[in-house]
């Protein structure tokens, strides 16, 4: 954002703090009072809206977001000191949220969907599924930088969003826009706040961009690349041409060790059409001449044509019920290696962006949800119910499914917590169900042996007679020969 713009919204914050102190009945000065408060908030409203030629209006409401912001932090703080402190008084629950029950010895946590569903997920992807509207509580056993990570990486989302909305209201109106950026380029921005559809277009290409800074935010949070991901804000995005930065500490030796926090921004593409990419490289020339302003060593134009694979992620994700981990659950790992090496390549060795592939592709794991509790259960019994059954009914999904049936009439059964008896009750079905099925396929083999038997003998008595009646097998009359 502009550093005119930064201060103004301190002031307000600053105000803003004043506002509530008051209301809580907390003595600000002396001689201040709400009613002289408002007088202030309408000086800097009023002050700010005529030196830039804007609307009164979009300054207040610029203000209102900025009230907004303040109460992320508040809430923030409350969560904050109820991890520390588990006596003070509870925050407010996040909303929606599906709690995450930790294990420590695999370092990943298991989540429980709305359908019931278990899936196992980790730290990383749970930050990035802030993105996609997914929240998770985190209980006492998850580590303490877990939740407070968490916490706080959410309170940064929503500041991000509000943050983006102030700037765009903003920049709608200014006559002094940089670069001659003209104020539709802050439209879609807008609308994508406000909950409006983008063409399409532009919403494969903000999905794509989304994906990728997740994608990289899950790789550093759980410790695959060593680096920290920064999303750029909307002017940042629109005027410097960054959609989000890398950062990596370097350690200079020289007579004292210095820490160099270097950092690339990053322009995301994922076009392959030849026009457009030149000119998305002339404006990342043109940009480079004012890295200083952002604090960044370089920036580069990556272009990774992948339109395809963001849609079909998408389109499985929302098929699935939207489960933990997001849309990039569903990428193989050919394109999370191309990702890797495309967007990493100027911070990392190649020998280091191997290993990094070589590690989430151990840590990977299967991406459909897994079973509940209970159908674990029934899993494990047919598992073993197999031993049971000849090979050929190993596959059969009417013998399986029966299998389930009888597993669940007997959990239905009130053998008061007897487990070797309702496996016993169990085992003891599925051996009735077997000879069963046994019996029942002899009679079928020596049915069809019979009548191919039978049909046999009818060919060769036809071959042998002179036109006489052929009897059928109940003594009727049969078909006379021709």
């Amino acid at each position: 954002m502009r550093p005119g713009f930064e201060s103004a919204l301190r002031q307000y914050g600053e105000v803003i703090k004043d506002i509530h102190k008051t209301e809580k009945g907390e003595l600000v000065a002396p001689d201040v009072d709400l009613q002289k408060l408002e007088t202030v908030v309408d000086y800097y409203v009023s002050k700010r809206s005529s030196e830039l030629g804007v609307k009164r209006e979009t300054q207040g409401r610029i203000f209102d977001l900025q009230k907004e912001k303040q109460m992320v932090i508040e809430r923030l703080k409350a969560r904050l000191r109820y991890i520390d402190d588990p006596h003070t008084p509870e925050a407010e629950q996040l909303k929606d949220s599906m709690a995450a029950r930790y294990d420590k010895q695999r370092n990943v946590y298991s989540v429980k969907d709305t359908h019931g569903r278990i899936h196992e997920i980790t730290f990383g992807e749970m930050v990035a599924d802030i993105t996609w509207g997914l929240s998770y509580q985190l209980g006492e056993d998850a580590p303490r930088v877990h939740r407070k990570t968490y916490v706080v990486a959410r309170a940064k989302r929503a500041l991000m969003e509000y943050l983006d909305m102030q700037i765009c209201l903003e920049e709608m109106e200014r006559h002094d826009r940089t670069g001659n950026i003209p104020s539709f380029a802050y439209e879609p921005f807008v609308k994508r706040f406000e909950g409006e559809e983008l063409p399409e277009q532009n919403m494969i290409g903000w999905q794509a961009e989304e994906m990728v800074y997740d994608f990289l935010t899950r790789l550093t949070m759980d410790g695959i690349a060593s680096a920290e991901v920064r999303k750029a804000d909307v002017y940042q995005d629109i005027n410097n041409k960054i959609d989000f930065s890398i950062h990596r500490q370097n350690y200079l030796r020289g007579v004292d060790t210095q820490i160099s926090d270097r950092g690339i921004g990053i322009q995301f593409t994922i076009t392959r059409r030849e026009d457009i990419l030149k000119k998305k490289r002339e404006k990342v020339r043109l940009a480079k001449k004012h890295l200083e302003e952002v604090f960044l060593d370089d920036l580069v134009l990556v272009s990774i044509p992948i339109g395809s694979e963001i849609v079909q992620s998408m389109q499985k994700w929302e098929k699935a019920g939207r489960p933990p981990g997001g849309p990039m659950r569903f990428w193989s790992q050919e394109v999370k290696g191309t990702i890797i090496q495309g967007v990493l390549q100027n911070l990392f060795s190649q020998e280091e962006l191997t290993h990094m592939q070589a590690a989430l592709e151990s840590s990977s794991r299967k991406k459909e949800p897994v079973l509940s509790k209970k159908e674990r259960e029934a899993e494990e019994r047919i598992r073993l119910m197999r031993r049971y059954l000849p090979p050929e009914l190993h596959s059969n999904e009417a013998v399986l499914k029966r299998a389930l049936e009888i597993l669940k009439d007997i959990q239905d059964q009130d053998f008061k917590g007897d487990v070797q008896k309702q496996d016993k009750a169990f085992i003891g079905a599925i051996a009735r169900f077997v000879r069963r099925q046994r019996t029942e396929k002899k009679r079928q083999e020596e049915d069809s042996a019979n009548d191919l038997i039978t049909s046999l003998c009818e060919n060769a008595f036809l071959s042998h007679t002179d036109g006489a009646d052929i009897p059928k097998r109940d003594g009727s009359p049969g078909l006379k020969k021709s």
